[in-house]
């Protein structure tokens, strides 16, 4: 039982700044060394089983109804795959005003590279809780992270990763896209991995093109070029590029664009999908070994 409690205390450590790790960027002051092994066994212990303590309860109060008006939906999650454990947990703290729930596809140990899949995970939900319940222990903060499984193959996963916070003001607000995992090479599927160097100009037009066939588009006519023209300090276009981490779904790559990023709040997520047809002459090696093409 007391192991149990240290084991708790470290999961809510964890979420409230989860920063005492040596590889945590946003640590900002330090703990005692049990403290940081105890957030290390819970992230190994996560890591290396099936499921998450079965004590680790989930835990949802009155503020329920006050987080249910701060997002304009509720997420919905997919069915989860054969080969996942769906795992929904959450803790409470400062009285009731910070508020943590994690739902996550998680794999099972029997299929290939679970271990890595696993550890890529753990690192995702660390870096994800970096800096929640800082603030005012006063305030209502309330954080929720679903990753539920998107796509898998013999070759790579893709997770849905919505995140939704709220930590005061009229509304809460969330992000959603797509984050692909290759677990044969344990490496995360980016721009670097799928595309060649230089070929950033004709994914875009490529990817302005596609936007523009897109129902969303036609309704809410969002400024995409805003978003991936770079701009000077003076509002110049520089004749460079960005563009949003690149996910795999079965269609194509997927690119996200956030809520204000191209659009009102109210127009949520943009999810625009370039058919992998059109990108086959600018993929690299390792991706056309990834998509078997």
């Amino acid at each position: 039982m007391k192991k149990m409690r240290l084991l708790v205390w470290a999961f809510v450590i964890m979420i409230i700044g989860g920063t005492w790790l040596a590889d945590c960027s946003c640590s900002k002051t330090s703990k005692t060394e049990d403290e940081a092994d105890s957030v290390v066994v819970f992230l190994d212990k996560m890591r290396e089983t099936d499921t998450i303590y079965d004590e680790f309860v989930a835990y949802r109060n009155e503020s329920d109804s006050a987080y249910e008006d701060t997002l304009s939906e509720e997420y919905q999650m997919p069915p989860v795959l054969p080969s996942f454990t769906r795992i929904e947990k959450g803790f409470s703290a400062d009285s009731g005003n910070l508020s943590y729930s994690l739902h996550v596809d998680y794999p099972k140990s029997s299929i290939t590279n679970a271990k890595a899949i696993k550890q890529w995970l753990v690192d995702m939900i660390r870096e994800d809780s970096c800096g929640m319940g800082d603030g005012d222990s006063e305030q209502l903060r309330l954080y929720e992270l679903y990753l539920p499984v998107a796509m898998y193959t013999d070759r790579f996963v893709t997770y849905t990763k919505f995140s939704m916070k709220y930590e005061g003001g009229l509304h809460g607000n969330y992000t959603e896209r797509f984050i692909s995992y290759d677990y044969v090479h344990k490496q995360e599927i980016d721009y670097d991995y799928l595309f060649l160097d230089g070929s950033i100009a004709d994914i875009v037009k490529i990817l302005l093109e596609e936007v523009e066939k897109s129902p969303r588009y036609k309704e809410w006519n969002p400024d995409v070029k805003s978003e991936v023209f770079v701009k000077d300090s003076k509002g110049r276009t520089t004749g460079k590029f960005k563009l949003p981490q690149p996910g795999l779904s079965k269609e194509g790559v997927v690119f996200s664009f956030q809520p204000y990023s191209i659009s009102c709040f109210a127009a949520g997520v943009f999810h625009f999908t370039i058919p992998y047809e059109r990108l086959t002459p600018y993929l690299t090696k390792r991706a056309k070994w990834c998509l078997i093409m």
